[in-house]
């Protein structure tokens, strides 16, 4: 757990932090957030001490943070930052563990640590373990900076707007894969960024600063349905309605879904299919080529002619997705019943519009 009681940064006569209170649960994501000058990216490095509080205490699992040296702490904390700063003459293995190293982890051990976390974040150890990182793109950059952070096996990870230098398509990928990775691992984490859609999508808890001072914290759902003043209001926008869609997964909504695989033929889906539904065609794993409406059996001579072929990989919805980015989908291909796949295209399902806008 993280505590800050009555923490103060001072510049002058400038006050950034004002006499802030917070407490962060171990395994809780919290996003600190507000405008720029709100004092969210100084409270971050207020914890591992790259920037020292002028006043107040800050409190790891009840002990100090000012009882360690500024090194040793900022070795148990892993730490990610929007430009990345990966070692530009160093390889993608040797920037990953740099950390283990000045820990004095043996090699073998640092080996089988690099391979693990590459793999974790979707990146193959044969292919990029040896390259550079003018040989990265900026996502691949980015995964290699959060491995980075995680190499030792912080139990903390503190990171300053990550994904804001990235296009919004590769921030948007590297997002729903950093909550996979989180939920696997489970770490505290205390993330900063402007982006308030960002905070909604990933955020346990949310921490809306103003001016130095910490406005309210509460889940997203709570800051959504009573926001704490007109600055919250205002600072979330009018769309609390989307909002609130991007908080709410797929999984308990979507229901069972009527298919016919291919080899089963025209007469087959004519007798199995309901009107007013479509059905899902699929190959014999299951996994989906088309759908099929009563309009579209009416004179065909046979289910190729039949069916409206799909990509599961592009119009497919996975169970895991949120509300909105499934709306999204559904808008894209005018869908207003779209099929839930697994990774590999294999039906498990179908949600309707009608299911989102009564959720």
């Amino acid at each position: 757990m993280i505590s800050l009681s009555g923490v103060t940064k001072r510049y002058g006569e400038t006050l950034a932090v004002k006499a802030l209170d917070l407490s962060i649960e171990s395994g809780e994501f919290t996003v600190l957030i507000g405008p720029s000058g709100c004092g969210k990216s100084t409270t971050l490095r207020m914890v591992n001490r790259l920037i020292e509080a002028t006043a107040g205490k800050i409190e790891i699992d009840g002990e100090d943070i000012a009882s360690y040296r500024p090194e040793e702490l900022r070795r148990r904390i892993g730490y990610a930052i929007q430009s990345v700063g990966l070692f530009p003459h160093m390889t993608v293995e040797k920037n990953i563990a740099v950390v283990p190293t000045l820990l004095k982890w043996d090699e073998a051990r640092i080996k089988h640590r690099v391979g693990e976390l590459l793999e974790l974040l979707s990146l193959d150890p044969a292919i990029y373990s040896e390259k550079y990182p003018s040989q990265l793109s900026g996502g691949e950059a980015q995964r290699v900076g959060v491995a980075r952070a995680l190499a030792a096996d912080p139990a903390i990870l503190l990171m300053d707007e990550p994904f804001g230098a990235l296009d919004p398509i590769t921030r948007e990928s590297l997002q729903r894969e950093f909550l996979r990775v989180q939920r696997e691992l489970k770490k505290t984490i205390l993330f900063v960024t402007h982006d308030i859609d960002e905070a909604m999508a990933m955020a346990s808890k949310i921490a809306i600063m103003r001016d130095g001072s910490l406005i309210q914290y509460a889940a997203p759902e709570e800051i959504l349905e009573s926001p704490a003043d007109r600055f919250v209001r205002e600072f979330i926008g009018a769309d609390s309605a989307l909002k609130r869609l991007a908080l709410l997964k797929v999984g308990p909504l979507f229901k069972r879904a009527k298919s016919i695989k291919e080899r089963e033929g025209l007469v087959a889906a004519k007798e199995r299919i309901v009107e007013g539904e479509n059905l899902w065609l699929t190959d014999e794993k299951g996994v989906v080529k088309g759908w099929i409406s009563p309009r579209s059996l009416t004179g065909a001579e046979d289910l190729t002619e039949a069916t409206t072929s799909l990509d599961p990989r592009a119009a497919g919805i996975a169970k895991d997705d949120n509300l909105r980015d499934a709306l999204s989908t559904m808008v894209k291909f005018g869908f207003r019943t779209a099929p839930v796949v697994d990774k590999g295209g294999i039906l498990l399902g179908e949600l309707s519009l009608s299911a989102i806008l009564e959720a």
